[in-house]
């Protein structure tokens, strides 16, 4: 609805102040209006000045002309101080955009690149919106938003009121799963990390694994598919890494001539070609067949004593002769 206000009806204090783009806004208990740039959280209604004019009335003193303010109801939702942005989006946004009119500040948080961003929004009715003089356009013109910026909605009435955007990227979690027998190591531009860092979207990671002596690799994935150590991962969303090693398996010959050698892991006799692991203790013990003879043993070709406990390091021959 238009309305057209008589100068006289608007508080004395605030006239000097009104212009096209203005609203008018109840005085407190008075009957009178006030003149303001924005229309206050707590008013339901107000009147935005969209002229100015002249015009001739009557009364008891004569016909003369005053001024007149042209106005339109605003109401409701529907209220508009003429340079609000109301929306806001990017592409890969994680979240809503918290938007304060208050202050003129908008942050969000963005899953994907910062630069080269088309923004989505939109602003009030009738008014421009422009960064460093250049006209923007919802869905269409990009900016990088690497830093903070500012946007500039000017309203018809050339009221202009700034907007700092704030794009900030997703922080992901990462964790780690690993055994005794292996080494992690993430890197991420060349320094280590751990569970105990955030990650952001765009991170890449540096993922190696190491293993114990006498361990290799049993399995590594990363997020439940297999990875490769050494090899890079970029960021977009949690990484879960789980790395897990396996003893390294060695085969046992026992060769034993006019002697007989027994050999026991855990108290339990082995046998030529049994499955033996790093650090196994073995008692190797061996017996001439002839009483009358002694047995030279060795390990691995170094001279070995019976009875006694050798350490697996890797295959192992044992040599037994009577003589």
């Amino acid at each position: 609805m238009r309305f057209s206000i008589s100068g006289d009806s608007i508080d004395s204090d605030t006239i000097g102040d009104i212009a096209i783009g203005k609203y008018l806004i109840p005085l407190n208990d008075s009957n009178s209006l006030a003149v303001a740039t924005s229309v206050p959280d707590a008013i339901t209604t107000a009147l935005k000045v969209v002229a100015i004019r002249s015009m001739p009335v009557g009364g008891d003193f004569g016909l003369g002309y005053v001024t007149t303010y042209v106005c339109i109801t605003q109401k409701d939702d529907i209220v508009d101080s003429g340079n609000f942005i109301k929306t806001f989006s990017v592409p890969n946004q994680v979240g809503t955009s918290v938007i304060n009119n208050t202050s003129g500040t908008i942050s969000l948080v963005v899953a994907g690149s910062l630069t080269s961003i088309a923004a989505t929004f939109t602003n009030s009715k009738d008014s421009v919106v422009t960064i460093g003089g250049v006209t923007q356009v919802s869905g269409i013109t990009t900016n990088t938003f690497t830093s903070p910026v500012t946007y500039v909605v000017t309203s018809e009435g050339g009221i202009a009121k700034n907007y700092v955007v704030t794009a900030s990227l997703a922080e992901y979690e990462l964790t780690t799963s690993v055994d005794e027998n292996t080494t992690l190591v993430v890197t991420r531009e060349g320094t280590p990390i751990t569970s105990a860092d955030e990650l952001v979207y765009g991170d890449v990671l540096t993922i190696s694994t190491t293993y114990a002596t006498g361990s290799e690799k049993d399995a590594l994935t990363l997020n439940g598919e297999v990875f490769t150590s050494g090899e890079t991962h970029t960021v977009v969303g949690d990484v879960a890494i789980v790395a897990s090693s396996k003893y390294i398996e060695y085969t046992l010959a026992i060769s034993d001539t006019g002697s007989t050698t027994t050999i026991t892991k855990d108290g339990e006799p082995i046998i030529t070609g049994a499955t033996i692991y790093y650090g196994d203790e073995l008692v190797i013990s061996a017996v001439p067949v002839d009483p009358a003879t002694i047995v030279a043993i060795t390990v691995n070709d170094v001279a070995f004593t019976s009875g006694e406990t050798h350490s697996v390091v890797g295959n192992t021959i044992v040599v037994s002769v009577g003589s």
